[in-house]
């Protein structure tokens, strides 16, 4: 909190911050303005500027005109994910899907269009700071937020300048993700 109480902005990584200020990001922080919505923020954003081109589709339903809350959660431990996934889905009305790799994270990103990436750093294969990046790239209204057991300087330098929100650690409170997913949906 700031002086009397007003809330702090939220801390933004240097490649969020540039793609924030491009414009290229819609939606992923709260709105500056009393009154204005995130639909309504992307909606006079996309109608000023147009959609971009190479970005990811959003998904709308037909009957209320409203995204479909998706989350996608990558990480190559089957049991880390299904506890996340039994967290997140108490929340009602969250679509959970899984992926145990980077490779297979962004296979499925044009499919399941998710609000938000719950990303482990430490992935076979792709590094979960490469699969960050890539993602942010096709999707750069996502948020990404990272997740390791080593939450050490290095680690969150390098998954912020890969354009991630924050990192957490795995060990951490379900009050903070519960209340990232809230906050970013």
């Amino acid at each position: 909190m700031i002086g009397g109480g007003t809330p702090e902005p939220p801390l933004r990584s240097p490649r969020m911050d540039a793609r924030h200020r491009s414009g290229q990001i819609v939606g992923v922080w709260p709105a500056q303005s009393p009154g204005m919505s995130f639909m309504n923020r992307a909606a006079s954003r996309t109608a000023a500027s147009g959609p971009r081109s190479d970005a990811l589709p959003v998904e709308r339903t037909p009957a209320n005109n409203v995204r479909t809350r998706r989350v996608l959660l990558v990480d190559d431990s089957k049991a880390y994910r299904r506890a996340l996934r039994l967290v997140i889905e108490s929340l009602g009305n969250v679509e959970v899907v899984e992926a145990g790799s980077g490779e297979e994270a962004l296979s499925l990103l044009p499919e399941v269009l998710p609000q938000i990436v719950f990303m482990d750093i430490n992935l076979p294969g792709i590094s979960g700071i490469e699969t960050t990046s890539r993602v942010l790239d096709a999707a750069p209204a996502v948020v990404v937020i990272g997740l390791s057991i080593y939450t050490d300087d290095q680690s969150r330098d390098a998954i912020l300048k890969a354009g991630a929100l924050t990192l957490l650690n795995k060990e951490g409170g379900i009050s903070t993700v519960l209340a990232l997913v809230e906050q970013h949906i």
